[in-house]
């Protein structure tokens, strides 16, 4: 099994009254890139970030193919795209690995559980765990990786 994992940072389309007319990357999807850069543990992460506002609207189906992990960040008028994104990610590729974060989803887990299809979400960006927890997403499964996740 290979040591290079996929990961997909997205970012859904602003649904407007944030950034109407400028598209502005938060910085939560570029820290947790420099972060799985960093990490040295035992998988290599390969990270893309998709913007939709510059990347265009993502197709789950065809964009999420050969995709380990897929990171949904959303502020809050962008929370129903994040949320439909995680669903139809795991929808077409059954076993990817989807996290969710940052300022709507850490406060309101909850909601994101309800809405979205995450196997963990976080608080804040988790720029500090995201290499631990992203191996343990890969390496445990079922039971296994609640035990771990419960450690």
């Amino acid at each position: 099994m290979s040591r290079i994992k996929r990961v997909v940072l997205f970012q859904p389309a602003s649904a407007g009254g944030n950034f109407e007319y400028v598209a502005i990357p938060r910085q939560g999807m570029l820290f947790l890139s420099g972060a799985l850069a960093q990490w040295e543990g035992p998988n290599i992460y390969e990270r893309e970030i998709w913007f939709e506002d510059r990347s265009g609207l993502m197709d789950p189906d065809k964009d999420l193919e050969g995709v380990d992990i897929f990171m949904v960040t959303a502020l809050i008028n962008e929370a129903p795209r994040g949320y439909q994104m995680a669903r139809l990610a795991k929808q077409f590729h059954p076993g990817i690995i989807t996290i969710g974060g940052g300022p709507q989803m850490g406060p309101l887990a909850e909601e994101a559980f309800d809405n979205g299809d995450f196997d963990v979400v976080v608080q804040r960006e988790a720029e500090d765990i995201i290499g631990q927890l992203s191996d343990v997403l890969l390496e445990h499964r079922g039971s296994d990786r609640d035990e771990y996740l419960a450690k």
